[in-house]
């Protein structure tokens, strides 16, 4: 009996994969009414909710389209527009109402946000933003509203972050800024814990990095690096199923992509998986009964579509890729490079060992010295502002980064431009 239930469950695990193969996962879907990029997603009873976003002509949008999934078809015309068109905004459910939190209109980024109650389908004001933000991330943590990361105008990115006082109906400051401002990233809430892969720093960036505020005083806890994108991208659509992350789309330095990864955080593996249809940024994604609805965004050629796709993750009892090689030891990381302002440098240890850290310029010579410590094991932050010793701001230019730890050396290259 089990050797006969051992192959029943083989051949349908056989059956299932058949069932996926390629040019399988991508389903397209109805399309929305309006071409739509840049729109913000919820789902809510069952039913996603679109709004805004930019379309034809830039006209930016202040309507809202519902889809039904057991109908395939798209509603423009039962929830009403909301007071400030815009594109590049979030919305999220919060105390089963829809918050639409921030984004940009025709001459700027906006501190406006507005409530939908999807009962009363009515709209309300709430209390703005501290700061304008438009392709900030907006996650719930601590059973609040955190706003984090954007830009306020072009190369103007907004380090603080803002959590919701329902209680005094305010957008509160966090005690600490993030270290890592980020424009358009990939983002998403596992396990009450927030994470930001890839965006946008005065250029595409790869890296990964996790955070989770302190449950009672809304200070921030460390970010922690976790890993690198395969591909630097930013302004692509993210989405959760079973606490696998995917990444769809999105601008790369070579144009726009169609690439789709998964990523397994608990295993730090990246997994590539069906290509879209095409290739989109500025797209939006929700999860609805375990399938990924990708929707709206720019093509290829710059234009906003009414485009929708739904894509079917593989079971996970079929995501089993050979274990990832091991990684390469590296003793040192440094980004953003070229640099404008902050570098940041991450020293890894896996045992306790004295740490120095020396920058050299391109002559050999050193000019500035940034650690003489003795350090436990793990990841430890460093930071230079292109200083020299004596103080005084350096010239552009290509540096180097060596770090001794015990008896392991490690010489980095880095490259600063004013």
């Amino acid at each position: 009996m089990k050797a006969y239930m051992k192959i029943k469950i083989l051949l349908f695990i056989t059956l299932l994969a058949a069932g996926l193969t390629a040019g399988e996962q991508w389903e397209h879907m109805a399309p929305m009414g309006t071409a739509r990029a840049g729109a913000a997603t919820v789902v809510w009873d069952g039913k996603i909710y679109v709004f805004g976003g930019k379309s034809l002509n830039n006209k930016i949008l202040s309507s809202v389209e519902v889809y039904d999934p057991d109908l395939n078809s798209w509603d423009s015309i039962s929830v009403p527009s909301f007071d400030k068109a815009r594109y590049n905004s979030r919305a999220v459910v919060w105390k089963n109402q829809i918050y639409l939190i921030g984004g940009r209109n025709a001459d700027k980024a906006l501190k406006e946000c507005e409530i939908y109650d999807p009962v009363q389908k009515e709209w309300d004001k709430a209390q703005n933003l501290r700061e304008e933000r438009e392709g900030h991330a907006v996650a719930i943590l601590n059973k609040k509203i955190y706003t984090i990361g954007g830009q306020s105008g072009p190369i103007e990115y907004v380090e603080e972050i803002e959590w919701y006082d329902a209680g005094k109906d305010s957008w509160e400051e966090a005690d600490s800024e993030i270290p890592y401002p980020r424009v358009a990233p990939f983002h998403a809430v596992v396990d009450s814990v927030f994470y930001m892969l890839g965006g946008y720093y005065y250029g595409i960036n790869a890296m990964v990095y996790a955070f989770k505020p302190t449950p009672y005083d809304d200070t921030d806890t460390e970010w922690t690096l976790t890993d690198t994108l395969t591909v630097p991208r930013y302004y692509g659509a993210t989405a959760v199923v079973d606490s696998i992350i995917y990444l769809m789309g999105g601008e790369t330095v070579s144009g726009k992509t169609n690439l789709v990864e998964s990523y397994d955080l608990y295993n730090h593996r990246f997994t590539q998986e069906e290509a879209m249809p095409a290739a989109y940024s500025g797209m939006t994604a929700v999860t609805l009964n375990g399938k990924i609805y990708v929707i709206g965004g720019y093509n290829s050629n710059g234009q906003p579509v009414n485009e929708v796709y739904r894509f079917t993750p593989r079971p996970l009892a079929l995501q089993q890729p050979a274990p990832p090689a091991p990684r390469h030891y590296q003793l040192t990381r440094a980004w953003p490079t070229p640099f404008n302002g902050r570098l940041n440098i991450a020293v890894d240890l896996e045992l306790r060992a004295n740490v120095k850290i020396d920058i050299f310029n391109i002559t050999g010579a050193r000019v500035a010295t940034l650690s003489k410590m003795n350090a436990l094991p793990g990841r430890h932050l460093f930071y230079w502002n292109a200083l020299g010793t004596s103080g005084r701001p350096l010239p552009s230019g290509p540096y180097f980064i060596r770090t001794q730890a015990g008896s392991k050396q490690h010489m980095l290259k880095v490259l600063y431009v004013k």
